[in-house]
């Protein structure tokens, strides 16, 4: 995966040499016919181990397989076929028609186009990197934050652009029946020129407001409003949106990591119990096995307690709390006693690492009341029967 990764980066920087440095041609060819060997290759081999209808109908990546399918497809088509078919062609001495010599060519030219594509693998690397991608991800949800913003802006630019063109545009109330200057009539021509005229204002761009400024000098204190507006405050705006997005989506990302690796830390710890105690591989063991292996303190126990990053009594705690849960609940038992699952096991101790809420107060509480009033019916019953 490293490799692949490795060679989609090369493939990338490739495509921009071979923009800037058309004089070596021939190199990037032989180059370009490398790389499509290379991904060729990936793709059967990601085929072959998954199949092919896992392959186009994964549930997680039939986009992106589809997506390399049809790129090295069209590198395959454009880089090989085409040219051995026109060797053939040339071998056989057979002369194209105009017509048909005109159609491959457009044929042509739209593979070429669709070489393009292969900017996407780009997207693929960056999948690939966990921290890039989460911070791609963390960028993408911020974004959505900046819609009420961008309405906010777009609103704020068209109501500016009509007040500009029905004041000091061609036919505006501030000339009369005197002519527009050319050089002012630039800066609100109509609506939608108006409107990118202002974003440039906007954006600190004062050329086309010039001529307006010679001819309305104290039009200079309303665009200085603007400005201050929208490029003070609403950038302003903009930056704390999209930072308070960042800022929460970075804390859900990095509760998730850690969430990620408590459950891989548990099931290296389920993983280790269960080699010590169960050497059949049927993913069961004993409570009783279960009991005593967390009792001892040799250090066996101690080094799974330092990989798994918790501590020995964190451990016989666990131990002890998911033992009491299997006697309590469990339907299968052995001859020598109650068993637990490695499945059960690692579910004790995923709830093990929630916290403790208002909501779960509360149906601890009511699971109380009704062991209580089950209690009281219970004792009522036993006092009936023994004054009968």
């Amino acid at each position: 995966q490293t490799f692949i990764m490795g060679v989609i980066a090369a493939n990338a920087l490739l495509m921009g040499l071979e923009a800037e440095c058309l004089q070596y041609g021939a190199v990037w060819l032989y180059l370009n016919h490398v790389f499509l060997l290379i991904f060729t290759f990936e793709l059967a081999i990601r085929m072959k181990r998954s199949g092919c209808w896992a392959f186009f109908a994964s549930p997680d990546e039939w986009a992106w397989n589809w997506v390399d399918f049809f790129i090295v497809l069209g590198g395959v088509i454009d880089q090989w076929m085409m040219p051995v078919h026109a060797f053939v062609l040339y071998m056989l001495g057979y002369t194209q028609p105009q017509t048909r010599s005109r159609s491959l060519g457009q044929v042509m030219s739209i593979l070429r186009m669709a070489r393009l594509l292969r900017i996407l693998r780009l997207v693929r690397l960056i999948k690939n990197i966990p921290p890039l991608y989460k911070l791609v991800v963390g960028v993408a949800k911020a974004m959505q934050g900046m819609a009420w913003v961008m309405m906010l802006t777009g609103m704020v630019l068209y109501i500016c652009a009509l007040v500009g063109v029905k004041l000091a545009g061609p036919h505006g109330l501030l000339w009369g029946n005197k002519p527009v200057p050319p050089e002012v009539a630039v800066a609100f021509p109509d609506i939608f020129g108006a409107v990118f005229n202002l974003f440039k204002v906007m954006n600190a761009d004062m050329s086309e407001m010039e001529g307006l400024f010679k001819h309305a000098p104290a039009s200079k204190f309303v665009i200085g409003f603007y400005v201050v507006v929208t490029n003070w405050a609403i950038f302003s705006i903009l930056t704390a949106v999209v930072s308070d997005n960042m800022a929460r989506v970075t804390e859900a990302t990095e509760i998730e990591a850690a969430e990620e690796t408590a459950q891989m830390q548990h099931e290296m710890l389920v993983d280790g119990i269960f080699d010590e105690l169960d050497p059949d591989g049927v993913e069961r063991i004993r409570v009783k096995d279960l009991k005593e292996f967390a009792a001892q303190g040799d250090e066996e126990v101690a080094e799974l307690c330092e990989v798994c990053g918790i501590t020995p009594v964190d451990l016989r705690e666990v131990c002890e709390i998911v033992s009491h849960n299997a006697l309590c609940s469990t339907k299968i038992a052995t001859k020598d006693g109650a068993t637990i699952t490695k499945r059960s096991f690692l579910d004790g101790l995923s709830k093990e690492r929630n916290s403790v809420s208002q909501r779960s107060m509360m149906r601890l509480d009511k699971k109380v009341r009704q062991m209580e009033k089950a209690l009281g019916r219970g004792i009522t019953r036993m006092d009936q029967a023994l004054i009968s």
